[in-house]
């Protein structure tokens, strides 16, 4: 069996078979409906615990939503704004091992 990554990123057969892929998905009833799903319980009042204002808890009430990730041009962009309004730092991955060299 040909490596996944490899057909469907890598191979230039394969990105066109993941792109045809992508829209069939994106294009089910199923797709839509369990997007919607993943906002359904965003319990947007419970960054209140982590000292987020008013108006942070009411962006993030415009941004976490599926209407809003849908007009996104690229939905690895939610991410990258959701750290941005609640100023998250990035993090590196550290092994546990190594710490003691800190």
């Amino acid at each position: 069996m040909e490596d996944p990554i490899e057909l469907f990123y890598i191979d230039d057969e394969g990105e066109e078979l993941r792109a045809q892929y992508a829209e069939e998905i994106r294009a089910s009833s199923d797709f839509d409906d369990a997007i919607a799903k993943q906002f359904i319980n965003c319990n947007i009042e419970h960054f209140r615990h982590f000292n987020v204002n008013e108006a942070q808890l009411e962006q993030l009430g415009t941004l976490l939503t599926k209407e809003y990730l849908q007009q996104l041009e690229f939905q690895q962009h939610l991410v990258e704004q959701f750290k941005e309004l609640l100023n998250l730092q990035e993090m590196s991955w550290i092994r546990p091992d190594r710490i003691h060299n800190l």
